[in-house]
């Protein structure tokens, strides 16, 4: 199917795309694209005029795409620099995305925090999203980990000031949900229970 940025540029309007998944360098695209870690190169790369992507880079030296994420921190010396780092990257994408919103006529403007998904799945027990990770947790790193959600509850509040400025809608989506867990759903088990979805031992029975 067409992409929805090519149907809005399509339109005579233009976007701005912050490290969404599988998104890269589109021809004929108005505005910005910038892609994350999934990218053609470790960096992050831009798309747009020569002159815009030039203003960027000068603005925001040094932003590139790297997972910080990459496994669950043994000790307390290990999560700290780890938050700053975390904190720091929010830094460079906010100062992307002010820079960005100024200087594009941008109809959508769409961030995905892609190391928000690595620290959720790291620091899951510290989170206290539910009882079974109470063993796990480790109540001294509670503070560090704060910190860090503390920082993208500014970066979110950055994106309403944004969109209360340009009288647009904000939408929030989060795979990971967004209060305490209180059950699990099986879908696949649901689907197989009305016949609906089967394994491959069972596609030629």
């Amino acid at each position: 199917a067409e992409h929805l940025w090519k149907k809005i540029t399509a339109s005579g309007r233009e976007i701005i795309s912050i490290q969404l998944p599988l998104t890269h360098s589109m021809p004929g695209m108005a505005g910005l694209i910038v892609s994350g870690m999934d990218g053609p190169t470790s960096n992050s790369e831009m798309h747009g005029s020569s002159g815009l992507i030039k203003n960027i880079r000068q603005a925001v030296p040094g932003f590139v795409s790297k997972s910080i994420w990459k496994k669950r921190p043994a000790k307390i010396e290990e999560l700290a620099p780890l938050v700053r780092q975390f904190q720091k990257s929010l830094d460079q994408l906010e100062s992307l995305v002010r820079q960005a919103e100024n200087v594009v006529d941008w109809s959508v403007l769409a961030v995905n925090l892609q190391e928000l998904d690595g620290f959720l799945h790291r620091m899951w027990p510290e989170l206290e999203v539910d009882d079974s990770t109470d063993a796990l947790a480790q109540p001294h790193w509670f503070g560090l980990v704060r910190d860090a959600l503390r920082r993208v509850d500014e970066f979110v509040g950055m994106l309403a000031e944004i969109s209360g400025k340009h009288s647009a809608g904000l939408m929030l989506v989060s795979d990971h949900g967004f209060s305490r867990c209180h059950g699990l759903v099986n879908v696949n088990g649901i689907l197989r229970i009305h016949g609906i979805q089967r394994g491959r031992s069972e596609e030629h029975t």
